[in-house]
């Protein structure tokens, strides 16, 4: 038992240095469980980390469903049913109008235009990953993006559930239909 317990921490310590090492952050997540929540709160703030003042990207109203990917601390690292906006290098975007298709192997969606410490990279985006384009900025272009990032939500804006529920399931499919 105790052998597995430390097998278990050794491997749960690898997957935290993969994703530290892949988002070059120091977000250790102390919750790895897939759970399932509502939005709490008549409008939650959907963040590009886990900390006040990061990049909005989303407000969610009362009753979306989200699934917790990841916790850390009073943060849940989330999915949400809808796209998100986020950052993504020009060169790694082929455009035609508002269209484009992600060019290249593990390129990062980002919060914010950067590629320093204070740009959280939310995503790793596949070749031929389709997306909305937004506006650009720079060599940067910000994209919609559904499915392939996550964001952060303060744990005190959620309800969450013990286990899936029927409504969960119905507003997540219902939200996901109208994409």
């Amino acid at each position: 038992c105790a052998l597995r317990k430390l097998t278990n921490m050794t491997n749960h310590t690898r997957e935290q240095k993969a994703v530290q090492s892949e988002t070059r952050q120091e977000t250790i997540f102390t919750e790895t469980v897939l759970r399932y929540a509502f939005v709490d709160a008549s409008s939650a703030e959907v963040l590009g980390a886990d900390r006040l003042g990061a990049p909005l990207l989303k407000l969610l109203l009362r009753g979306v469903p989200v699934k917790i990917i990841g916790r850390n601390d009073d943060w849940a690292r989330v999915e949400i049913p809808t796209p998100l906006s986020v950052w993504v290098y020009g060169r790694y975007v082929d455009q035609k109008g508002e269209i484009g298709l992600i060019k290249g192997n593990r390129v990062r969606a980002r919060s914010m235009p950067s590629t320093s410490d204070s740009s959280s990279i939310l995503g790793i985006l596949e070749n031929m990953t389709p997306v909305t384009i937004i506006s650009m900025e720079g060599d940067w272009i910000r994209v919609s993006v559904a499915d392939r990032v996550s964001a952060w939500m303060q744990t005190e804006q959620l309800e969450i559930l013990e286990q899936i529920s029927d409504e969960w399931q119905d507003r997540w499919t219902t939200i996901r239909a109208d994409l």
